[in-house]
């Protein structure tokens, strides 16, 4: 049984204990009407037999007859469970044609639908009325015009919070304090590594959402935490330039030309074929499964990244001085350039070890 008819069945289920009329007949199996019964007598306790009582009183005042009884009158006279599952039937239809109307309303776009549909909710009236501020608060959010500011109104709060974030990373790295026991162990150190998330986190959503508005997109939103991971695998790049990138099962003469720079580069090539292929929105994608990949979002993750790995090899003298080999030098990341370079050292090192033997005789 689908959610329609389970509350289509408990709104009946509940008529009838109102009305006192549980021995009307109800078009559905019996095993759901007793699950039915069994849920509304926890939930919704009332005293049935007094809606028995008070139904029965109201058939005698009335000139119908109640099946089965009064037998002197005539069989052919009106059953009173007969006129009030009528009412009944009327009355769902009724309730029904406007929770249709409603729907067309709210799908066209016409007016705002200030009564909600009936739901198990709505079984049981309220004890009370909602509070003001709850009301202003619903009143607003069922508001579906776009509001008239302008770009700039659109976009200077954001651009604020994103300006403080990032100045408040950078503030952070500068001054963070590293615990006395360290557990975990990186390249730039905890504090560096907290300010390019939260620095990168804001950035990347801001971007997005700087062209969304740029390009009146305005129904649509970006969220996640794949921009934090690109802006990631660029730093690392970064400072990791020229460093040969293995894969499992394959063996090192296959991957030898594929270093930190090959991978960066084919990760934002990827992108840039996505952007180009689907646009900034791809609304296929969001109206089959609600959400898209936002491409734009994961270049403005590599650019955070590089930019951010470039200012920590400049300014971090852990960094400085260090031996990288270029991005597109392959013939020094050959094997037999590694070997040769291997054979060249190992000469040196015996060379000078030979010359430091003969110093030390007499």
């Amino acid at each position: 049984m689908n959610q329609e008819d389970g509350n289509r069945l408990l709104a009946e289920l509940q008529g009838h204990r109102r009305e006192g009329t549980m021995d009307a007949k109800i078009d559905f199996p019996e095993k759901s009407i007793a699950a039915g019964l069994k849920y509304l007598r926890a939930r919704y306790p009332m005293d049935e037999d007094a809606a028995i009582i008070a139904r029965v009183d109201r058939e005698l005042q009335s000139e119908f007859r109640l099946p089965q009884m009064n037998t002197d009158q005539s069989p052919y006279a009106h059953s009173g469970l007969e006129k009030i599952r009528k009412e009944n039937a009327e009355r769902y239809d009724r309730e029904k044609a406007s929770r249709d109307e409603q729907s067309t309303q709210i799908m066209s776009g016409d007016t705002a639908v200030a009564e909600r549909p009936r739901t198990l909710r709505n079984l049981v009236q309220r004890s009370e009325e909602e509070p003001e501020w709850v009301r202003k608060y619903r009143e607003k959010a069922q508001n579906t015009e776009m509001p008239q500011i302008s770009t700039f109104q659109r976009l200077f709060p954001s651009g604020v919070f994103t300006v403080a974030i990032v100045v408040l990373s950078l503030c952070f790295a500068q001054n963070y304090t590293p615990p006395s026991q360290q557990a975990l162990h990186d390249d730039i150190g905890r504090g560096p590594f907290l300010a390019l998330v939260f620095a990168s986190a804001v950035l990347n959503s801001y971007c997005t959402m700087s062209t969304y508005v740029l390009n009146n997109i305005l129904t649509s939103s970006t969220l996640g935490a794949s921009g934090i991971l690109t802006a990631m695998i660029g730093a690392a790049c970064v400072l990791h330039e020229g460093r040969p990138i293995g894969f499992p099962m394959l063996p090192a003469e296959f991957t030898s030309v594929l270093n930190s720079g090959i991978i960066l580069l084919i990760l934002i090539c990827i992108e840039i074929i996505g952007l180009r292929r689907f646009g900034l929105e791809n609304t296929a994608a969001i109206a089959k499964h609600g959400s898209a990949t936002d491409h734009l979002g994961h270049l403005a993750g590599y650019a955070t990244g590089i930019t951010a790995g470039a200012l920590i090899r400049t300014h971090d003298p852990r960094w400085q001085g260090i031996e990288r080999h270029r991005y597109w030098d392959w013939r020094k990341r050959s094997p037999a350039a590694a070997c040769a370079k291997g054979k060249s050292q190992q000469g040196t090192l015996q060379e000078e070890m030979t010359s430091d033997s003969q110093t030390e005789k007499p």
